[in-house]
């Protein structure tokens, strides 16, 4: 867990108002004490805690100039990105009924595609049903002296009539 550790500690040291406005200010150049100071309007002593603080934590590094004057500036670019979740706790009950739900959702997507079987299939029979009219008739129709020449032959229709 070296990660939310190290976020604690982050969050540690930029809970601090003026910790942010001290990074905030480095990040735009590197500055020294009494510039942190009169830009912040902070006191001396107040702006060397916090500046210690930051570098012996790594965030903060400095270098001396020839006038043997501290310039500090960010060792690392800070990026922090905290977002809010809601948490959902699920009580048994809850999640019963949440089975119960998908055990519905899915018969009733089950009936569906029955449905639409059903509606496949009966356009299918309605088609053939058709056709063996069609054929019907045509036997019928095209060959009616077969039909009255030979009294032993009769020629019924299969299916009932339609509505």
């Amino acid at each position: 867990m070296p990660d939310v550790t190290e976020a604690a500690r982050l969050l540690d040291i930029l809970g601090n108002r003026n910790r942010r406005r001290i990074i905030e200010l480095l990040r735009q150049k590197p500055c020294f004490v009494t510039e942190i100071s009169d830009t912040l309007m902070l006191s001396p002593k107040a702006v060397i805690d916090h500046l210690q603080m930051m570098e012996r934590e790594a965030i903060l590094s400095c270098q001396i100039d020839e006038r043997r004057r501290k310039y500090y500036y960010l060792a690392h670019d800070i990026l922090i990105d905290i977002s809010l979740k809601e948490m959902r706790v699920v009580s048994p009950r809850a999640a019963e009924e949440d089975e119960k739900n998908e055990r519905l959702r899915q018969s009733v997507a089950m009936l569906g595609r029955m449905i639409r079987a059903h509606d496949q299939l009966l356009t299918s029979l309605e088609q053939i049903n058709h056709d063996i009219e069609l054929k019907s008739h045509d036997i019928t129709n095209n060959h009616k002296e077969i039909f009255q020449n030979e009294p032993n032959i009769c020629c019924v229709n299969p299916l009932p009539p339609r509505p």
